[in-house]
């Protein structure tokens, strides 16, 4: 909600009653004093969300040949984070010059990957929100048609991590050729 975005589930507008429920739940919350602990479930339960999501999308990395480290991303600070997106859809969007034929093989159905806004990235503030952003974002290259296609999107994704991560960077010899 704080984001601004649609449904993840559906990728449908959150209707604004259900928005101003949920408001008022968390202010029902805060008056018991209740709040605290509830949030403190939710930070540590997200935290651990990102990290399997993480887990999840790096063991595919690896599955095909790239050697991975999950603290590579998890420990990337929040002004970091902004640049690997602002990375990653430059590359998607521009440098690698993709029909949409080929971006639609690579992230079915319609090739769409790190398409939100800059400036609305660069006014995440949250850590958790930005991992988040990126690891859905990326975790459209599981859909791809091929495996070869698959190999390519995390391959992409790599290439921007490798300019923000120096363990990412030095594993990855090829990366200075690019």
């Amino acid at each position: 909600i704080d984001m601004h975005q649609p449904n993840p589930y559906n990728r449908e507008k959150i209707p604004d009653e259900i928005i101003e429920k949920a408001y008022k739940l968390i202010h029902l919350l805060k008056k018991d004093k209740k709040y605290i602990t509830v949030d403190k479930y939710i930070i540590k339960n997200r935290k651990s969300q990102i990290k399997q999501k993480t887990i999840d999308i790096f063991s595919q990395m690896e599955q095909f040949g790239y050697s991975c480290n999950i603290d590579w991303f998890l420990k990337l600070e929040r002004r970091n984070l902004k640049r690997l997106y602002k990375l990653l859809e430059d590359i998607w969007n521009y440098r690698l010059q993709l029909t949409n034929e080929i971006k639609c093989r690579i992230a079915p159905p319609n090739g769409f990957v790190y398409n939100i806004p800059i400036s609305e990235v660069n006014q995440m503030n949250n850590k958790e929100d930005l991992q988040d952003l990126l690891l859905n974002e990326t975790s459209k290259f599981n859909n791809a048609i091929t495996d070869d296609d698959k190999k390519l999107g995390f391959m992409y994704f790599l290439i921007g991590l490798g300019s923000v991560s120096t363990e990412c960077y030095q594993t990855h010899e090829w990366l200075m050729y690019i």
